[in-house]
Parts: C-alpha cells; structure tokens; sequence
C-alpha cells in the first residue's frame, strides 16, 4: 500500500466513532448506567487467587530496592491487595510509601478511582493505613470526580463519612437505593464497608428516634429486596436497634406489628429457632418475647371470637378483659396458643400467619382452644369453652412445655398447683378473684382493675 493510500485509510479508522459494546438488547438507561460503572469504578480486581502472587511479588521486588522492575500492570492492580487477609500490603509500610509515590507520579484518574474504590471496599476508621489513604484521598479529590463526594459526605475523612452518609439516606426523598448511588454506585454493593458503616450509622440514629418511616428506610438498606439477611456484627445490630428503644415503652401499634413482621421474615420466631437469634441481646430478645407473647394473646381472642359458642361469647368479656389487663401492665412474659380443628383452620387464614400448636382431638371439642402463660415463676392454660384455668408453680414437672407444635388433652390439665379454676360467676368476679389471687400470693403481682369497661 502506497504512503498516501495508508494515510487516507488511518484517517478514515480515525473518524469513526468509538465503540463500548455493551450486553446485547441493552436499553438505553442500562447502557448509560454500564457505562457510568465502567468509567467511574475504575479497574475491576482480579481474581482472588491471583492477588496474594501479586502482593508477594510487589513486597519483593520493593524490599529488594527493585521497584523500578514492578510491571504498570501490578501497580494498577496494588490496591485490592492492600487489605488482603494473607497478606496486607497496606501494613507494609515501605510498600505502601512506594505506590502513594508512584501514583502520585503517574497522574491518572484511573489509578486514583481505583484506589478509592478499594477503600470504600475495605473502609476501617481504626485502621492506621485506611486513615493515611484516606487522607491522600482527600488531598488529591479536588478537581477530581470524587470532589462532590467529598464535599457533600466526607468520604475520605473517616470519622464522618458514616454519620454523613447515614444522614443523607435517611433524609433523602429517594429510595435508599438511588440516594446511595448519589453518593456513589460503589456504595450500594454490599461488600463496601463504608457503606456498612454507613447503615450502622443509622441504625443507631433509629435507635435514638424510632420512628416509622426511619423504621422502613433503614430495614430497606439493611436487607434490599430479594437479598439475604446479613451476617456479621451487622446481624445482631440490626435486631438489637429495632428492639432495644422499647425496653421500657411500647412502640405504637403500626410500628410493633411492622417490626414483628420484619423480624419474623428475616431472623424466624425465637421461640421455635432460638439459634437465629444468638447475636442478638438478652434485653432485646426480652423485648421480642414480649412482643409476641402480646400477639399470641390477640390471636387467641380474635380467632376466639370468631369459633365461640353462644354459652362462652356471654362470658368472653370477661375473660378478655382478666388477660388483658396483665398484658397492658407487661407482666405476660411469654404465651403460646394452642388450637383444636377448628381455630387451627381459621388461624391458617389470618395473614400474619403467626405460629400456633395443635390440640389433638381426643377429648377436646373442635373449636377448643387454649392459651399458655407464664407470669413471673407462674405457668398458666387458660382454657376457651367449658374448660378450666390451671396454674403450675416454677419446678412442678408436670407444667406444660411452651412452643410445642402438638399437644394432648392431659398435658394442658394434669397436677396443676390450683386444682383448675371454673369460669363461674364472672359477671362478679368470682373466678377472676380466685385466679389473681393465686398469681398475687405465689408471685407478689397484683392486678386489680379486670373487669371490663361498661357501656
């Protein structure tokens, strides 16, 4: 090919425009956010067998005084290398002088984001070396495109990135989501664990100010939809924010039933897999037992009501008004329910779907129902129907075990340390004042006010 022709043909390949091919039938909005992945989350890190022969082959050649012989390419790929759990480049001091040094040298944007990136990734305020990145950081993000970052969340100054991004998330009109990505699109991974920080930040803001919609913002963040529970430290702070702010005071009725339903869906029910909940603390788990003791009891009043015979629902008033009375003053420590056929039945239809024990059918009627309490050292069945109140002192071996899924008639009546109580005459209190009296003189717990309001 003769000069000019050449010269013509390098022309012409220079016009044309330059081609990113993104997955093929991409739509318009989802190449504009691979492209903004691509250009703004630097150099994704090799594979992670590859990354300890890496890091060992930069340290030698930089003990070695050979440093001039590392290749461009392992310069670029150092900084996933830093916090390696092998072998952590960022605690090799003389390494890490050696490429702050040589990046400072090859002024490229690309070779700074990366770095950034992987501090998002490996972010640790205590850390000395994350603190002295950082701080590099933030002298190279003016006019950088990570300056906004900086302004707005202090993303390289460690002591109050998490605060700042926490605030921003929860304030922010947008999905958690989409005002994660204004801070930046590396901080909606969930390996980022400045980000991480970022959502215990939060949580701990929610702990101080429990209210609904900080409630839902921080629940989105902490488990996306369709994502799993997190592990870790996460775990058990999650639980023990949403919980501990009610140690001494309810919540209101919306945000309990929510944050049951929450924690129900991602940790399972205590008292049926106690192993899911072995993070979280003792005064929190206090307060979840608490709260589904107080759903157990409204299960068992609402479906009772529904399946009453006529002779119960004129003494149902009663009755609801005795056990309601302890739960409002938080003296029912736990409480299961257990149904025959036909309560079983309705409970399967209720959409909280909340755990219940069947009552084999023999000697029971189809819509029996029972509920078992503890109060202070006091194991209690109160039976629906015709069917007594029986109460069990701590130690009596024959007091029912709570959480079973099935039970027979003579677990729930057998040697209990009352005799049974009748339901009779409770329009004046008769059984009512043989039931509490026996609760006040084993436990000292006194409830007077359980009859119930008049019309």
């Amino acid at each position: 090919m003769k000069m000019h022709a050449a010269v013509e043909k390098l022309r012409q390949v220079a016009d044309l425009p330059l081609r990113l091919p993104p997955p093929e039938r991409m739509r318009l909005s989802e190449a504009n956010a691979w492209l903004k992945q691509k250009f703004e989350q630097g150099e994704p890190p090799p594979a992670a067998a590859a990354l300890e022969k890496i890091a060992r082959r930069i340290a030698e050649n930089i003990h070695a005084g050979r440093a001039g012989d590392i290749a461009r390419r392992d310069w670029r790929r150092l900084p996933w290398c830093l916090w390696l759990q092998s072998y952590p480049l960022a605690h090799d001091e003389p390494v890490l002088d050696a490429y702050l040094e040589w990046l400072r040298k090859a002024r490229w944007n690309r070779h700074y984001d990366t770095l950034a990136i992987s501090y998002l990734r490996d972010f640790d305020a205590q850390d000395r070396a994350c603190r002295r990145i950082a701080a590099f950081l933030k002298s190279a993000a003016p006019g950088s495109s990570w300056q906004e970052g900086q302004q707005r969340f202090a993303l390289f100054s460690p002591d109050q990135a998490p605060g700042k991004i926490a605030e921003h998330v929860l304030e922010s009109g947008a999905p958690v989501d989409e005002a994660l990505h204004e801070v930046r699109p590396a901080l909606a991974q969930a390996d980022s664990k400045l980000g991480r920080d970022g959502l215990h930040a939060a949580l701990v803001a929610y702990r101080a100010t429990p209210e609904q919609q900080l409630f839902e913002r921080v629940c989105c963040w902490a488990i996306p939809d369709g994502e799993p529970l997190p592990g870790g430290s996460l775990r058990g702070h999650l639980a023990n924010c949403l919980l501990l702010p009610w140690t001494v005071n309810a919540p209101p009725q919306a945000l309990q039933r929510r944050s049951v339903d929450f924690l129900l869906q991602h940790y399972k029910d205590p008292r049926l897999h106690p192993g899911g909940w072995n993070d979280v603390d003792e005064d929190a788990l206090k307060v979840m037992h608490g709260w589904l003791a107080r759903a157990s009891l409204e299960q068992f009043l609402q479906i009772v009501d529904a399946i009453a015979s006529p002779a119960l629902r004129l003494q149902w008033p009663y009755r609801r008004a005795f056990w309601k009375a302890y739960e409002r003053h938080g003296l029912i420590n736990k409480a299961w329910v257990v149904f025959a056929d036909r309560g079983a039945h309705r409970a399967r239809l209720v959409r909280d779907k909340l755990p219940f024990g069947r009552l084999q059918r023999s000697g029971v009627q189809p819509n029996h129902a029972v509920l078992v309490l503890e109060i202070g050292s006091l194991r209690i069945a109160e039976w629906s129907e015709n069917g007594k109140c029986y109460i069990w002192r701590r130690g009596n071996p024959a007091a029912p075990e709570l959480y079973k899924d099935r039970y027979v008639r003579r677990e729930l009546i057998t040697s209990s340390d009352n005799g049974g109580v009748v339901h009779s005459a409770s329009r004046h209190g008769t059984w009512q004042q043989k039931v509490a009296g026996f609760i006040r003189n084993e436990t000292g717990i006194r409830v007077q006010n359980y009859r119930p309001a008049r019309n």
